[in-house]
Formats: structure tokens, C-alpha cells, sequence
């Protein structure tokens, strides 16, 4: 029998969007079948921009994490684009420092979720599922534009409405093939999914 174990996980993300496509992505994985190595709380912690990582994210781990961890570890996740870094010669968060701090204060571990590019990105992946939100026909070409958002702007003008980013993304979350972004992106993924679930083998245990 699998021991399940008392840890808390505490997933910092970048904005409103990003919240609502981890949330969905976790309910998703458990009406999978799939079952949570940990009793204690998963976390999902908004930080409004990815300058929220340095301040925001410690400040909130010190007022509502550390008083938590005499009773259990707590693991921190970080998931955030990596589009604002691609060409910076300076970029504005240093993972590294980030991630001593949280160590220094008592975390289990710190883990890294890289969006490639931006989360529209990753929408993307199921176009046919978009274009089934939008009532737009099926084999709609993918639009141009320099970056997912922007694609996402034209797919959703041509249906006469207006893409906004943040929690109107659960709109159309239901309308997306979870199962086939999760494949696509599974080894980014995988960091928070080997955290937050049993694989196969310790089910069967």
C-alpha cells in the first residue's frame, strides 16, 4: 500500500491566465484517474507579473508558508514565461537568487516550470478546439503575428470578439483538448506532475 505522504506544494505563476490553465490542468489530471502523492495543501498563488517573483512570492511564503512547515515541508514551484528573457541582457528576475532565498527559509525544494514563449502558445497547440469555441470553421488556418497573443488577437477578431487574457481564459478551457497540450508539453510539465501525483507503478502498489 502507498503511503501518501504530508507535504504542502505552494505554485507561484506569473498572472490570471496562468492561474486558471493550472487549476484546470490539475482537476483534469485528476478526473484522469490520477492520484495525488500529498494530503496536504496544493497551493496556487497568482503574483500579477513576473516582477512578483522576487518581492511578492518571498513576502507570501514568509506570512503564510513558514508558519506551516513545523507540521509539514512545503515544496515551491516556480512556472513562468520565458519569452521576457530571450533577449535580455539583463533579465529581471535572477532564478538563482530566488531560489537560494527560498531555500534558506526552509523549502523542501524549488522546482521550474518554463513556458516556452507565452501561455497563448500552448492554447495554440489545439487550434481545432479554439476554432470550435469561436464557431469559426474547423480548418482555419493559424494567423500570423510575432508572438501567440497576437495570434490569439486575430483568431478571436475573426469571430467578432476579443480575446482578453486572465480568467476569461476558463471560458474556453472546456472547449480545449487538455489531453493533447499535456502531451505536447508533458516534459515541461513534468517537474510539478512528478511532485503532485502517483506515476502507474505506485498506484498499483
Amino acid at each position: 500500500m502507498t503511503t501518501i505522504e504530508n507535504y504542502g506544494v505552494i505554485l507561484f505563476v506569473e498572472g490570471d491566465t496562468e492561474e486558471e490553465f493550472y487549476r484546470y490542468l490539475i482537476a483534469w489530471l485528476k478526473l484522469q484517474g490520477r492520484k495525488l502523492k500529498t494530503v496536504g495543501p496544493v497551493i496556487i498563488k497568482n503574483l500579477h507579473g513576473i516582477g512578483g517573483f522576487k518581492r511578492i512570492a518571498l513576502r507570501y511564503y514568509l506570512t503564510k508558508i513558514v508558519p506551516q512547515q513545523q507540521a509539514r515541508r512545503f515544496y515551491v514551484v516556480l512556472a513562468y514565461d520565458t519569452d521576457v528573457f530571450e533577449y535580455s541582457g539583463q533579465p529581471p528576475v535572477d532564478w538563482q537568487k530566488v531560489e537560494y532565498v527560498f531555500r534558506a527559509y526552509g523549502a523542501a525544494d524549488v522546482l521550474h516550470i518554463k513556458q516556452q514563449r507565452m501561455i497563448e502558445d500552448w492554447f495554440l497547440i489545439d487550434l481545432i478546439g479554439l476554432c470550435r469555441y469561436l464557431g469559426l470553421p474547423l480548418n482555419t488556418v493559424m494567423p500570423a503575428g510575432r508572438n501567440a497573443n497576437e495570434k490569439m488577437q486575430q483568431l478571436f477578431s475573426r469571430a467578432n470578439r476579443i480575446y482578453y487574457k486572465g480568467h476569461y481564459t476558463k471560458r474556453f478551457l472546456d472547449e480545449l483538448n487538455i489531453g493533447l497540450i499535456y502531451n505536447q508539453l508533458h516534459q515541461e510539465l513534468k517537474p510539478l506532475e512528478n511532485l503532485l501525483f502517483m506515476n502507474v507503478k505506485e498506484e498499483e502498489l
